[in-house]
């Protein structure tokens, strides 16, 4: 299936532009954050022309980590921003304007309710000012959510994880409450091993579609899980996509003609060490038709929107064609599934997730954090667009090959047992990978001789291992670099 997609795959990734270079199409960028790490994950373009931001932030806030709320106007300019949390760790993934001009966040928290984590919602006014929060989950560590959004009713779904109550350690969770966070109903879903929701949406009929990742079904290792639900979150149908290596599921949508597209990323499929995905069902969950896109590097989808033509874009992040380790790539598709062009957007030291959006001028907006620009180690990270003004026959090309020593961040991060590292070696010689503990204590090598010039890609199993911040560090002749790694169980 690999040699049968690399003219496609070539054609797409012919080229690249990045901030650094002249390009029309990119009205701004800002950053926001601190000294410390600080991960936006969330973006949408507001009611009144600007932006809401969320993630979380180690820089500002009373605990280890706390949401971090940050609302700019139309040029990205901050207004004013908002933490929540605690003593302990708490982590927004995903923000949504209300309908009465306020927002919802969820994530999960270690601060409060009534276990080591729990799905949180916060709901605040239209200047970020907390109007209620709730927690939702039980007395076991491994509760927390992913995505929200506010129903036709005025109330809300939250999907993510659960391992209070289900089958497995982990099941893929589903809640609904009203318009101030009572719950009415909560679901779980999944088997005996591991199963999380990442997003769902309401659909056409008051229901959901919910997607996320699952260990306990489908081909093998982890595969994209997908659920159906009614109005009531009782199950419809659901279903896996992926082959004999690991596969993720990070956005699903209703579309036009009352089917389904899925995106995320598979490693099992495709060109590089991992691949954008798409899967392409109709109502009943039949799959239409699969793509892969992506280079030698890792190529991952993150949101998907259906565009006005019919067609999808697709907010994603690439290791294949980029100026540093990662870049936020924007691709556009036609309906069928063939791309029409993309862009990349990042420096020299890399950028990660890559959420975006359709704006009202015809552009869109892309986020989520930098290594390459702003004030910290990680800074939230927003790039603006104009509208589609170039296609893919007019970018420049530039080719990205390994003429240099790197260590990438590893992904995922943070990660959950297990986690994959890759690195470039601009020339043959000796090299190690080594992992520390915080203490600087020393609690792997998994690398330790010589290695040819070129890409290299190992995975840690770190289920015998606390919770808690790990570093990784390459060493070759006079090269050394360190990445920072979060393992969460």
């Amino acid at each position: 299936m690999k040699n049968g997609i690399s003219a496609l795959t070539a054609l797409l990734f012919i080229a690249s532009l990045v901030i650094a270079q002249p390009h029309p199409n990119i009205l701004w960028t800002q950053t926001y954050g601190g000294s410390n790490d600080d991960k936006g994950w969330s973006v949408q373009q507001t009611i009144d022309g600007g932006y809401v931001m969320a993630g979380w932030t180690w820089s500002y806030g009373v605990g280890v980590s706390d949401y971090y709320l940050v609302k700019t106007n139309s040029q990205g300019i901050r207004q004013w921003t908002r933490t929540f949390g605690g003593y302990t760790r708490d982590e927004a993934y995903w923000v949504e304007q209300t309908l009465d001009g306020g927002y919802i966040l969820t994530g999960f928290t270690q601060s409060f309710g009534a276990g080591g984590g729990e799905l949180w919602l916060v709901k605040t006014d239209w200047q970020g000012n907390r109007m209620w929060d709730r927690t939702y989950g039980g007395p076991l560590d491994g509760d927390g959510g992913r995505c929200v959004q506010q129903t036709k009713d005025g109330g809300y779904i939250a999907a993510g994880n659960v391992a209070s109550f289900g089958a497995g350690s982990w099941d893929m969770y589903l809640l609904r409450t009203d318009a101030l966070g009572n719950l009415i109903w909560q679901r779980a879903f999944g088997g005996t091993s591991q199963d999380y929701a990442t997003s769902v949406r309401e659909t056409s009929d008051g229901g959901c579609i919910v997607v996320g990742i699952t260990y306990s079904f489908g081909s093998g290792g982890a595969d994209i899980y997908v659920v159906r639900t009614d109005h009531l979150g009782h199950p419809l149908w659901s279903r896996t996509f992926g082959g004999s290596a690991n596969e993720m599921g990070n956005s699903a949508i209703e579309t036009e003609d009352g089917g389904f597209i899925i995106a995320g990323w598979t490693y099992s499929f495709g060109e590089g060490s991992a691949d954008l995905y798409l899967a392409k069902t109709n109502s009943q969950g039949a799959t239409e038709w699969t793509r892969t896109y992506g280079g030698s590097g890792f190529d991952g989808a993150c949101t998907i929107h259906q565009t006005e033509d019919g067609g999808y874009i697709v907010g994603a992040y690439s290791s294949s064609v980029s100026a540093g380790s990662t870049d936020f790539l924007l691709l556009k598709l036609a309906a069928n599934g063939d791309p029409e062009w993309k862009r990349t957007y990042g420096g020299g030291s890399g950028e990660l997730w890559g959420c975006a959006e359709p704006t009202t001028d015809g552009g869109y907006v892309i986020g989520g954090w930098t290594y390459s620009y702003g004030s910290g180690v990680e800074d939230f990270f927003l790039v603006k667009t104009g509208p589609e003004d170039i296609g893919l026959g007019a970018e420049s090309a530039r080719i990205v090959s390994p003429s240099q020593f790197v260590l990438y961040p590893n992904y995922p991060n943070p990660f959950n047992s297990s986690t994959t590292i890759r690195f470039d070696i601009g020339e043959s010689g000796h090299a190690t990978l080594t992992l520390f503990d915080p203490l600087g204590r020393e609690v792997a090598v998994l690398v330790n001789g010589v290695l040819s010039a070129g890409s290299h890609t190992v995975s840690w199993d770190a289920s015998g291992l606390a919770s808690g911040v790990y570093l990784s560090r390459l060493e070759s002749g006079d090269y050394s670099e360190t990445q920072k790694m979060v393992l969460v169980k």
